[in-house]
């Protein structure tokens, strides 16, 4: 059985706790002082209104809160406009971590929406759906 708890503190603090890995997911961001709970290991990012051919990102931080090292295995992004970097390769050892960026880039006007992907050998799997919406400038 897999149970994942994951809350939002003051700063943006994703914490997970699965059967024998531990992480914790820190959004870089300067949004309000809130307390969420969430019940999946789904997170969701909206970029919002942006200009065309403007770049927006989003990053997050990846620490191994846990005992047990985190290999990591893959990363992907779907979605028109979306791309994606990061420096989670290899194993993540207790109390290192990684970090991965998003970044929203759109040519053109309307909605878009897309997914990230950050799987773990441990089968542990960070997903992030983002989406925006892009209209000119």
């Amino acid at each position: 059985m897999n149970l994942s708890k994951f809350f939002l503190v003051p700063t943006f603090l994703f914490f997970s706790f699965v059967a024998n890995a531990e992480y914790r997911i820190e959004l870089d961001s300067k949004a309000p002082n809130e307390v969420e709970t969430f019940k999946t290991s789904f997170l969701s990012y909206y970029f919002g209104s942006v200009w065309t051919n403007s770049m927006n990102t989003v990053r997050y931080n990846v620490t191994n809160t846990g005992t047990v090292p985190l290999d990591f295995s893959r990363a992907s992004i779907s979605g028109p406009h979306f791309d994606a970097i990061h420096t989670c390769g290899g194993t993540i050892f207790p109390q290192q971590g990684c970090w991965f960026e998003i970044r929203y880039w759109p040519a053109f006007e309307g909605q878009h929406s897309g997914r990230f992907v950050l799987s773990f050998a441990q089968e542990e799997t960070i997903v992030v759906d983002v989406w925006g919406q892009a209209r000119r400038p």
